[in-house]
């Protein structure tokens, strides 16, 4: 016992020892625990404070949805309205364009304020006279003045001037259109005229001439009817000559007139040659009028010829001058000439043939039924 005292002694001290720190742990634990108390009150406020917050947002939410709900009836309100609105403005839309191609639509409505606009004043002064009843707007026109094309543009300006005018304050107003294709258009309708006036007074003199030197009714119908178809034929063909060798579209205004006046007079020469020719064979030989209409268009046909030839020369020394209306009439006389000389004869030989052999014909029938 003695020998095992120190043994003790040292293990009383080593749990001396032992206790002091279990003691020291022991005070460390409870700090801890009231640490750990502290931050689990401070969790719970926190806890707390979040589930206020979480009701807080939950009401604020439930008001929102309160809100969303007005926001969307709102929202389908101005879809509504602007529904309303684009109809409105389709018929607006319609509107105008009805209002664009009436007659009102061209009228221009000038503010009250803006009439003594000392630029309006200075507008009316250059294109006005001075009582304000008479004005003057000028048109350039792109294509060439003497053309078919601005021709056409001053027909088509006229006639619209005239049909917008109608409808407005101004429907009795007179509208004048001048410069130098207007002065053509003139030119042109006082051709027309005098060549139709001209055409009859020519047509009927020439067919009461040939009545007295065919004492016939139907030659001078076969013959001007012959010379009318010449006519259109040569100026057709010279309308397609000129399109397609010269880029013109259309003849020239006074062409026509000319070329029917020299083919008409040429040709009245030729058939009252070819008749009188036939005449005086009759004459001499009475009775076989095939025979001699075929002789008077041999013998008259060589003069003619030559004659046509002289002619056709001195037409075709116009179509260097470069003048359009020369060049047309040059071609078209040449053309009606070289066809003049070709159908004349024939048509008036046929024509006589038919005539008389018919006559004979008949006259043979009437001997056979007496006999």
């Amino acid at each position: 016992m003695n020998r095992q005292v120190p043994t003790l002694s040292q293990g009383i001290n080593q749990l001396t020892n032992g206790s002091s720190e279990l003691t020291h742990t022991g005070n460390q634990l409870k700090t801890a625990g009231n640490q750990l108390v502290s931050g689990g009150q401070q969790l719970n406020g926190g806890i707390n404070q979040v589930n206020g917050g979480v009701q807080q947002l939950n009401h604020q939410l439930q008001a929102m949805s309160s809100q969303l709900s007005q926001l969307e009836a709102g929202l389908n309100q101005a879809v509504s309205g602007l529904d309303k609105v684009q109809n409105g403005i389709s018929e607006v839309q319609s509107y105008l364009s009805e209002l664009k191609n009436s007659p009102a639509g061209n009228q221009l409505n000038i503010p009250q304020n803006e009439l003594n606009n000392d630029n309006l004043v200075t507008s009316y002064n250059t294109y006005m006279n001075k009582n304000r009843q008479l004005t003057q707007l000028s048109v350039v026109l792109k294509a060439d003045p003497n053309s078919h094309t601005a021709a056409k543009t001053v027909k088509q300006l006229e006639k619209d001037v005239k049909a917008q005018i109608k409808a407005t304050s101004l429907s009795k107003a007179k509208v004048a259109i001048g410069g130098q294709t207007s002065q053509n258009l003139d030119l042109e309708t006082l051709s027309q005229g005098d060549f139709t006036r001209t055409a009859m007074i020519m047509i009927i003199g020439i067919g009461i001439a040939l009545l007295f030197f065919t004492r016939s009714v139907l030659q001078p119908m076969v013959i001007i009817a012959t010379l009318v178809g010449t006519y259109y034929t040569a100026i057709n063909l010279t309308a397609l000559i000129a399109q397609h060798f010269f880029h013109e579209r259309m003849l020239t205004w006074n062409a026509p007139f000319f070329t029917f006046i020299m083919l008409v007079a040429l040709g009245v020469d030729y058939s009252i040659f070819l008749m009188m020719r036939y005449r005086d064979e009759e004459l001499v030989d009475p009775g076989n009028q095939v025979k001699h209409i075929l002789q008077a268009a041999t013998v008259i046909g060589t003069v003619v010829m030559s004659a046509i030839i002289i002619l056709s020369g001195t037409f075709a020394a116009l179509i260097p001058s470069g003048i359009m209306t020369l060049i047309q009439v040059a071609i078209a006389v040449i053309l009606g000439l070289m066809i003049l000389v070709t159908v004349l004869p024939i048509i008036m030989s046929a024509y006589v043939k038919l005539t008389y052999d018919s006559r004979v014909n008949r006259g043979i029938g009437i001997k056979n039924n007496t006999k």
